[in-house]
């Protein structure tokens, strides 16, 4: 009547390799969930506005362009460049970039870098 561990049983996982595995699980899965909705919003708003701007029946204005976007992407104007616009979607292990080119108030042109 020995509760001896049987010969060859495994030993019972120690509760600190326990708690540092799911708190492991946890994060990696909150990185992964973050990462797929960040590129999921930088996909769908890119291929709105490139097919906004594909249709010539209906012409992108700047107006249009925040109904399309998906997120909160940070916004930039780069230096010496006035009519382009870079929107950057921010994921914990990557960045979605897009680059907008205008003519006046028309969106004419999109880059994904």
């Amino acid at each position: 009547m020995h509760n001896a561990p049987e010969q060859g049983a495994k030993k019972p996982m120690m509760p600190i390799y326990r708690i540092v595995l799911i708190v492991f699980v946890i994060v990696a899965a909150i990185v992964i969930i973050w990462e797929l909705r960040v590129r999921s919003q930088w996909n769908s708003t890119y291929s709105a506005i490139a097919s906004q701007i594909d249709d010539e029946q209906k012409p992108l204005s700047k107006k249009d362009l925040d109904k399309l976007i998906q997120g909160n992407p940070r916004r930039e104007q780069p230096e010496g460049a006035k009519n382009q616009e870079l929107f950057i979607w921010s994921g914990i292990l990557q960045k979605y970039r897009m680059r907008l080119h205008y003519s006046g108030e028309m969106v004419t042109r999109i880059e994904s870098q």
